[in-house]
């Protein structure tokens, strides 16, 4: 963006750029994190031994969550289709997206969720 041309906090770069900050602002918990309602964002981090992660393994060391793993959106059922109905307020589809994340980690023991952590972004 050159000096000239105005700010656009809606243009989708700078979307995307405010929901990053916001989202690695957060605390982040120990997978799996106690069940919760609602959709959203979240980033997981790997913190173990697995050689092909030790450079992102060791940037987030000491709790200093830096580097995700992964990042992902949970959101709720019908709304990739274009569904605008409310699923209610005891829907929890990015709690479990983290509980499947924790499914297929059992069959992983090197990317356990006991070396992982997560923010989220409802």
């Amino acid at each position: 963006m050159s000096i000239n041309t105005p700010y656009n906090p809606l243009d989708k770069r700078n979307l995307g750029t405010s929901v990053a900050d916001a989202l690695l602002q957060r605390e982040a918990v120990p997978l799996p994190p106690t069940p919760f309602s609602g959709a959203g964002v979240y980033a997981i981090y790997y913190l173990g031994n697995f050689k092909p992660y030790r450079a992102i393994a060791e940037a987030n060391q000491s709790e200093n969550f830096s580097r995700p793993v992964y990042v992902g959106k949970a959101v709720h059922a019908g709304r990739r289709k274009g569904g605008l109905e409310s699923t209610g307020t005891n829907a929890r589809p990015l709690s479990s997206r983290f509980d499947s994340t924790r499914t297929r980690s059992k069959k992983l023991p090197t990317l356990s969720c006991a070396t992982s952590f997560a923010d989220t972004l409802l």
